[in-house]
């Protein structure tokens, strides 16, 4: 019993700990993974782009066992972006960098879980074997790419790698810090209107 729950909480951690790396990595552009095409440069890209997101997104919050054909869904989607956005053929050498991209936009809750479910119970077939294997196991090895991923990955030296990332940290605590001071306003004009509706019920049952 103490071993699963060890395992559990190692699993959220590790789980945790790759969500902070996607939240550190916000700041990678087409550029840095050598992605030779604007995927956002029009509204019917940048719609198309949306759309794989939110299939990403819809497809880490529900996981079954067979949810690999549905990762195969979001995957088929991002060649199709690609062809629109080069106006040629998609070639598979764009495939990986893409897929890389999109999760790292996304930061897609449960990844790792949903990957660990499909590998331990889906359908041998499904990950083994034609197209839905080959779009999981390039979302695994986005998700492997994205785990190691150092200065280097990225053509940058670790002091302007450092630098991104100390940016994006800081970012994400103003952003905190936004939300926060939002929350507090919020719940202030909450109990203010609260006391209002009071004062007024205590009102119309004095005139009673």
């Amino acid at each position: 019993m103490k071993q699963s729950v060890s395992k559990m909480l190692y699993d959220q951690k590790k789980e945790l700990d790759f969500r902070f790396k996607l939240y550190n990595h916000r700041w990678i552009t087409e550029e840095h993974l050598n992605i030779q095409l604007n995927l956002t440069s029009s509204p019917q890209k940048t719609i198309m782009f949306c759309n794989a997101q939110k299939i990403l997104r819809e497809l880490t919050n529900r996981t079954f066992p067979d949810s690999v054909v549905k990762y195969s869904v979001f995957c088929f989607v991002i060649p199709v972006l690609v062809e629109n956005c080069k106006n040629s053929v998609f070639n598979a050498d764009d495939f990986l960098p893409v897929v890389i991209y999109i999760i790292i936009k996304t930061v897609p809750m449960d990844l790792l879980l949903n990957i660990d479910i499909i590998t331990l119970f889906a359908v041998p077939s499904h990950v083994e074997i034609g197209e839905n294997a080959y779009y999981f196991t390039t979302l695994m090895t986005a998700v492997k790419f994205i785990d190691q991923c150092t200065h280097s990955s990225f053509g940058l030296s670790q002091e302007e790698y450092f630098d991104l990332i100390d940016q994006s940290k800081t970012e994400i605590e103003q952003t905190i810090q936004t939300v926060s001071g939002s929350m507090k306003l919020l719940m202030n004009q909450i109990q203010c209107l609260s006391d209002k509706m009071n004062h007024f019920q205590n009102i119309n049952c004095g005139s009673k």
